[in-house]
């Protein structure tokens, strides 16, 4: 059932328009399709291939200019690379989604979907614990530098919450 909206939203986006007449519909009903394949496996369990739908979802979501929709897609593609045989595959949509929400102002999230990320991170990393937490909190501090150039108390939350977490 997920390859047929899959079909449907690429479909929808190679629609021509004249004169960039319906061009708002062409990219709405391509972000409709693929929300539907995105859930339809979810529903089946094929982890991987509801990501990829839940990023071209958000790829379609940058063109109608909805920041929300784009988080929380790439929210849900996070989730989805979690569940699946490759759950580093995550970090990419969690930190767009984290960019996102630091953009917003929209710091609980950031929190929240920061500690997530760490996580996936530490998938990985789990097996080598010797300084491989603070080089994490390094990487994590260097990539979410507030507007002053200068690491806000959230981040160093997010770092804790994700060591409480494991």
């Amino acid at each position: 059932m997920g390859d047929k909206y899959l079909l449907e939203g690429n479909t929808a986006l190679k629609r021509t328009t004249i004169f960039g007449f319906g061009k708002t519909a062409k990219y709405e009903d391509a972000s409709a399709a693929f929300t539907k394949a995105g859930n339809s496996f979810k529903m089946s369990k094929q982890w991987t291939e509801a990501a990829e739908a839940f990023i071209k979802c958000a790829e379609c979501q940058k063109f109608l200019d909805s920041d929300g929709d784009v988080t929380n897609s790439y929210v849900e593609a996070g989730s989805c690379y979690k569940k699946s045989d490759s759950p580093m595959d995550a970090v990419v949509p969690l930190e767009l989604a984290i960019t996102n929400y630091t953009e917003r102002g929209r710091l609980g999230q950031v929190a929240r979907y920061g500690a997530c990320y760490l996580l996936s991170m530490n998938v990985v990393a789990a097996k080598d614990n010797d300084g491989m937490s603070m080089l994490i909190l390094l990487s994590v501090l260097q990539m979410c530098v507030c507007c002053h150039g200068t690491p806000s108390y959230i981040y160093i939350y997010i770092y804790m919450s994700a060591l409480v977490m494991q």
